[in-house]
């Protein structure tokens, strides 16, 4: 199996002096985690983007991550998360921001009976038949809620983790930035904030999404979302 991965850095990468370790991944697919990691790899700063790592991986390390040739036998159509991607840097100001994009590929030959993966909500799945045996190969690629998902989770852990681990006094913390942002809007910024609201209502697929929504409401505006929109109702001019 082949990792290919771009991996976006809060400030340009210095080849020269920066030292950046990549290595231990892991999915969640069909409700099971794998675990993998692989025994070649290869790293190199984006030509047109400095902030960016190009990384490519090969030869999974089955040794330490058996459970690894199921996810590339089997499994790769079924990944519904990506939990875990250990970069690691010398440097405490150099740190991962974003992770890009984010593919597998693989080499399966047919066997009777085992269905073709296909592309579902949580990833894009293309199939290439060997030219000169039987055999296909299959490209894996994570679509962007995953990443998505992954990012924030990420970026919530450090910002935890700094915050923990901060002397008092030389913190500002994620209260102190949120209130300078929402002090820092111009009124012309606030329309159409309720219509994006409304939206992200409807949007939503379940009660318990809809009781998320009106409950981040709450937490950033100290009024019940409910309140909110009687209260919206009893002002607007008829």
């Amino acid at each position: 199996m082949i990792l290919n991965a771009r991996f976006k850095f809060n400030r340009p990468i210095n080849k020269e002096s920066d030292c950046i370790t990549i290595g231990g991944f892991a999915v969640t697919a069909g409700g099971e985690q794998y675990r993998f990691d692989f025994v070649t790899y290869y790293g190199y700063v984006d030509k047109d983007d400095s902030t960016i790592l190009r990384y490519e991986g090969r030869n999974l390390d089955t040794d330490t991550f058996p459970e690894s040739r199921a996810l590339q036998d089997y499994a790769l159509g079924r990944i519904e998360t990506l939990d875990e991607c250990n970069i690691a840097t010398e440097d405490d100001g150099l740190y991962l921001t974003e992770i890009l994009d984010f593919s597998l590929i693989a080499e399966r030959y047919l066997q009777v009976g085992r269905p073709r993966p296909k592309t579902t909500e949580y990833v894009e799945i293309e199939v290439e038949e060997f030219e000169k045996s039987e055999g296909y190969r299959v490209f894996c690629a994570l679509k962007p809620e995953i990443l998505e998902d992954y990012n924030y989770t990420h970026l919530l852990g450090m910002g935890a983790e700094l915050y923990e681990h901060t002397p008092d006094g030389c913190i500002v913390d994620g209260d102190t930035l949120l209130k300078d942002q929402i002090d820092a809007l111009e009124d012309c910024d606030y329309t159409g904030i309720f219509d994006e609201i409304v939206g992200i209502w409807k949007d939503t697929g379940s009660i318990e999404e809809r009781k998320i929504v009106a409950k981040m409401f709450e937490t950033l505006t100290g009024m019940k979302f409910m309140h909110y929109l009687e209260k919206c109702v009893k002002k607007t001019t008829r």
